[in-house]
């Protein structure tokens, strides 16, 4: 994402993220239920009061363009409610 990203589903916010370093990641799992749903997506390319400095990758059209929307991969990953998070294994051979 270039900046800010706002995610809707079914126009229930679902939050708001403003980076330009990390993946932009939102758990919809309060927010789908069985059915059909429309998940909106805003990316907002405003510079707003981040100070990038003069000529700044990022954002200068004279090294690498204004970018646009979304910029990588987007993906919907489904995983249950239930899980296990971390499992360590001590072996013990002797027994």
């Amino acid at each position: 994402m270039h900046w800010e990203s706002t995610v809707w589903v079914d126009n229930k916010k679902v939050g708001m993220q403003n980076s330009l370093a990390t993946a932009h990641n939102y758990d919809l799992s309060d927010f789908l239920t069985s059915g059909v749903h429309t998940i909106s997506i805003r990316v907002d390319n405003g510079i707003k009061n981040i100070n990038v400095g003069k000529d700044a990758h990022s954002i200068s059209d004279n090294t690498q363009t204004n970018w646009n929307g979304i910029v990588g991969g987007i993906k919907l990953n489904v995983s249950p409610k239930l899980s296990l998070g971390v499992v360590k294994l001590y072996p013990n051979v002797s027994r």
